[in-house]
């Protein structure tokens, strides 16, 4: 029981120790890959500006907007990818200590059935005791389940987001890219 309840602590430090250190550097990425979006969004608008003030024509302009449009997209993708995957880390942090909990409490139901003598309160009702160990790890089993959805459903915002993010950046590159060259004229 008591290897049980450290291996339940142990797996949630290290749940806590990877999310703390291994994840820090694909955030840090995006809040990057949003700002830089943002950044060539408005240097494009400066540089608009600038140009209708010198009566210069551009050429294919439909280019920048489809330019926009994706870095927009990864802007976006950026942010809510961050904030999904914190979500999607959450319950997936709940989920894993759910089930270590779950594990204590059938060692917890197998100790009272094989050594009843053992419990202080042997004498007043083991069956109360096996009752709410058992009512315990219902509980635990709902949650599990509650958060097994939920990490779900964040996993697929996250992982969606995280594409938007990476394709609109590209896209909107690309298209930059191709709107300064008709432009070089």
């Amino acid at each position: 029981l008591e290897d049980a309840n450290k291996y339940s602590q142990n797996v949630r430090n290290s749940q806590i120790k990877y999310i703390t250190q291994g994840m820090k550097g694909a955030e840090e990425f995006h809040y990057k890959l949003a700002i830089i979006s943002a950044s060539t969004i408005t240097f494009s608008i400066t540089f608009i500006t600038y140009i209708s003030t010198t009566n210069k024509v551009l050429s294919q302009p439909q280019l920048l907007y489809w330019s926009w449009i994706f870095l927009l997209l990864s802007l976006f993708g950026s942010i809510y990818r961050n904030h999904f995957h914190s979500n999607f880390l959450h319950y997936q942090l709940q989920k894993e200590w759910l089930i270590s909990k779950i594990e204590v409490e059938v060692l917890v139901k197998e100790m009272l059935e094989k050594y009843p003598e053992m419990s202080y309160n042997a004498f007043e009702g083991i069956d109360k005791l096996i009752k709410a160990s058992d009512s315990r790890k219902d509980q635990y089993d709902k949650g599990k389940e509650y958060n097994e959805t939920k990490e779900l459903i964040y996993d697929l915002l996250w992982t969606y987001c995280l594409k938007i993010a990476h394709v609109g950046f590209v896209m909107g590159m690309l298209f930059m890219v191709l709107f300064a060259i008709t432009n070089l004229k």
